[in-house]
Formats: structure tokens, sequence, C-alpha cells
């Protein structure tokens, strides 16, 4: 439930990360973004650095797998439909490619932690 709330926790300041930064290509202001991200990417896929065997195989059981394989492929139709509709919204209005590539990124990592944190806190119930 912790890390359910943690992910939930992630997303919200991944959106305020990149709505702060707004069309920014400073790298010092664009470090925040970079560090939450890779949070982000590490927290979903962090299961293979436990060093307890007995631990992974409690915090990555078969649901859990299930979990993450569905969240993953959340955040891979959001990727879709974001690289889609940012690619329409450049027609006309002129965005830079770093705003476009992190939109995505954070568009993917978002959906990808609440599908996972919703789908972990259905199952606790």
């Amino acid at each position: 439930m912790q890390r359910a709330i943690i992910f939930y926790l992630l997303a919200i300041v991944l959106v305020f990360s990149l709505v702060i930064t707004g069309r920014e290509n400073d790298p010092v202001r664009l470090l925040p973004w970079f560090v939450t991200i890779g949070l982000a990417a590490a927290n979903i896929f962090t299961v293979g650095l436990l060093r307890s065997r007995r631990l992974k195989a409690l915090v990555n059981d078969e649901s859990t797998r299930q979990h993450r394989a569905m969240a993953i492929t959340s955040g891979f139709w959001a990727a879709l439909v974001a690289a889609l509709l940012l690619s329409l919204l450049a027609t006309l209005l002129p965005m830079t490619a770093i705003l476009t590539a992190r939109t995505i990124l954070t568009a993917t990592l978002v959906a990808t932690l609440v599908s996972f944190a919703t789908l972990e806190l259905r199952a606790a119930r």
C-alpha cells in the first residue's frame, strides 16, 4: 500500500515538474525533472536490485508481475496517444523537440505509475 501511495505521489511530482519547467531548455532547470524521471523508472523496475531472495519473492509475486506488465502496457498506449496529440498540436503551435520528448516521457511514466498503483491497491482489498 505504501508503494502505491509513493507511485501516486511520484506521478504528481512528475506532472508538476513538467509544468513548472515549461518551455525551459536550461539543464539546471531540467535537472529536477530528470531526477524524478529516473526515480520513477527505477521504482517500477527495482525488484532485481533487491539483495534478499526472500524479499524479491515477496515483492515480486505473480500478481505484482502481472500488474507491472499491465501498467507498462498502459504506459505504452499513453506514449502513443501523447505522441499523436503532440504531433497534431505541433501543426498549430511550434514546440521544441525537448518539450515534446519531455511531455511524452512524462505521460508514459504517469500512466504507468498510476496504473500500477491502482492495480496494487485493488488487489490489496
